[in-house]
């Protein structure tokens, strides 16, 4: 929770909070992100022994919100490639799979940047293309695309 007005919990918290209300259920909540990573990061080095841990957990539902920083380069890192958006983005999915073949999974593309800042115009427009594809593929219901 934040120290100042109005104190409230974080995204993802609310998230379970509503999940819990709703149906309820309980709800245990496992986060294998860091901030300030782009999409291939649960799938190398650190960010895989991360992963790890949610795959561990055998979620029932998977929420995976990259992108704010994909769209971003760097000295070291380039602009992910929308392409190279949906293949990691689709490797994070099937590992989530193999560890549970029934987790349902909730894509969500981020929400745009300030447009002063934002240095390939339409980039998160073609970000959830891609997710909107991926949840188009798996029309059985069990993928979800959310548009911030």
């Amino acid at each position: 929770n934040l120290n100042v007005e109005p104190k409230t919990p974080c995204y993802a918290k609310q998230v379970c909070a509503e999940i819990e209300r709703i149906y309820g259920v309980n709800v245990t909540y496992t986060n294998g992100a860091k901030g300030g990573t782009k999409s291939e990061w649960p799938l190398t080095g650190e960010g895989s022994l991360s992963l790890n841990l949610v795959l561990e957990a055998k979620p029932d539902l998977c929420v995976i919100a990259y992108g704010m920083n994909d769209a971003r380069s760097s000295k070291e890192e380039p602009i992910t490639s929308p392409i190279k958006y949906q293949l990691n983005i689709e490797n994070i999915m099937l590992k989530v799979r193999a560890a549970n073949p029934d987790c349902d999974i909730i894509l969500v593309n981020s929400f745009p940047c300030n447009p002063l800042h934002e240095e390939q115009v339409g980039l998160f427009d073609n970000y959830g293309k891609k997710l909107e594809e991926l949840s188009q593929k798996y029309d059985d219901g069990s993928v979800k695309y959310i548009n911030m």
